[in-house]
């Protein structure tokens, strides 16, 4: 799993000064109160571990030997996810062409850690797809190599704060080879981020 960046969580560059960090935690601070969001309790849960960890953050770079230390890790570490991280496989697949909901994919995945069952039977004996479906997702998941291009970084952002995961993203970037829209806007669509939130973060 990769590191905590916490300058990417905070959305400032890794070389800034106490200062930027400082004024990025007031931003924040204001942006993702829960008092802001009033779509959804999903939202405000959101927001509220967003801040959580934008708090651990500021306290982290707010130490200038703290902030180099993680500066040099941050650096060290490179780019926190390679395209064959991104490659998407059966689950993602199905849920991307609706045969599927994303919970079922969790459930089902969930499921298979217990009992080390390929993931297409663990689906057919839910009668969640057929063997035809089946087979043709199988055929599906080979077209889908690694994306072309590498992770925006406002998805990347996302990560780091914990509001979406990485099936999330591999779904989307399914999506993507349809859409023009990025792979925020294609899970802002999908009802798993709120525009609300995108919002706040973007202003940043």
């Amino acid at each position: 799993m990769p590191i905590s960046n916490y300058f990417l969580i905070l959305g400032i560059p890794e070389t800034a000064d106490e200062k930027a960090v400082d004024a990025a935690f007031e931003h924040l601070s204001n942006s993702l109160k829960a008092s802001n969001f009033t779509d959804s309790q999903k939202t405000v849960d959101q927001a509220t571990r967003c801040m959580a960890l934008v708090r651990e953050a500021h306290t982290v770079l707010r130490d200038e030997n703290f902030r180099k230390k993680h500066s040099d890790e941050v650096k060290a570490a490179g780019e926190p996810y390679s395209p064959d991280q991104l490659k998407p496989f059966l689950g993602h697949v199905c849920v991307a062409a609706g045969i599927i909901s994303y919970q079922e994919l969790m459930d089902a995945v969930s499921k298979q850690t217990d009992i080390d069952l390929p993931l297409g039977q663990i689906l057919q004996e839910r009668r969640l797809i057929t063997q035809t479906e089946l087979e043709g997702m199988l055929m599906g998941q080979k077209l889908y190599g690694a994306p072309m291009r590498p992770l925006e970084n406002l998805t990347k952002r996302l990560l780091a704060l914990e509001v979406i995961t990485l099936d999330m993203v591999k779904i989307a970037v399914i999506d993507q080879r349809t859409s023009m829209a990025s792979l925020d806007e294609l899970m802002t669509k999908r009802g798993w981020v709120s525009p609300a939130l995108l919002d706040a973060l973007k202003q940043v």
